[in-house]
């Protein structure tokens, strides 16, 4: 039973890690991070009611940390599912990043990671609001580029999407993923020659299995002419 046996271990793995959480925040009841910490993991573990308690209590504590309400929103949004309060969290994280309390070291994977989920939702612009405060700090960071082209996809802007897939590929230029969509992106503006020859390097990568078969299907699509 494998399953049931990688089930056992994780299960395992957070009952330890919320041990040494405890006892940790025994030794130093005062850390911020030993209390974000522990609330996350108590989330992973399901152990709701309390993670969500803990979370609450950082965010009055700690009123300007963005890491915090970035933890806090996901837990409203995908737990409790309370729309209207993450509304008024997300909010909260715009005002702190518009009043300059983003820092670049401290709360960038966090934005990311917001951006990220808010993509992943259809909610492209909030995306790249956020996508375009990391690129500031961060512009040789291929993901952030790929993240806004998907976001302009989403968007059906097709133009802006080559620009930024131009930009990931620049920096990361065998990445498959970033080929694909970049193929993609330039077969749909019309530019048949150089998007199939993006998409055939794509479909040549021996490790992303699924981004072969996603630009073979488009290469015989669109492009099976340009190759016989």
């Amino acid at each position: 039973m494998i399953t049931g046996g990688a089930t056992y271990t994780r299960n395992l793995d957070f009952k330890d890690a919320l041990t040494f959480y405890r006892a940790e925040i025994k030794k130093f009841p005062s850390s911020r991070r030993l209390r974000m910490d522990l609330a996350v993991t108590l989330n992973r573990a399901g152990e709701y009611a309390e993670g969500g308690k803990r979370l609450a209590k950082l965010a009055e504590d700690y009123p300007n940390d963005i890491a915090i309400r970035q933890n806090w929103y996901n837990f409203v949004v995908i737990i409790e599912k309370n729309l209207q309060k993450s509304e008024l969290i997300y909010q909260d994280i715009i005002r702190l990043i518009r009043q300059g309390h983003y820092d670049k070291n401290r709360d960038a994977e966090s934005l990311r990671k917001l951006a990220m989920y808010l993509r992943e939702n259809g909610e492209f612009e909030r995306a790249l609001f956020l996508l375009d405060c990391l690129l500031k700090d961060y512009r040789i960071h291929d993901s952030l580029w790929f993240q806004k082209g998907l976001c302009y996809v989403g968007l059906n802007d097709w133009d802006l999407a080559a620009e930024m897939f131009f930009q990931a590929w620049k920096i990361r230029p065998d990445d498959p993923a970033i080929l694909y969509w970049y193929g993609k992106v330039l077969v749909h503006l019309g530019e048949l020659d150089k998007g199939c020859q993006f998409l055939k390097k794509a479909a040549r990568n021996p490790i992303d299995k699924e981004g072969v078969v996603l630009s073979q299907d488009l290469l015989k699509e669109a492009c099976n002419k340009r190759f016989e």
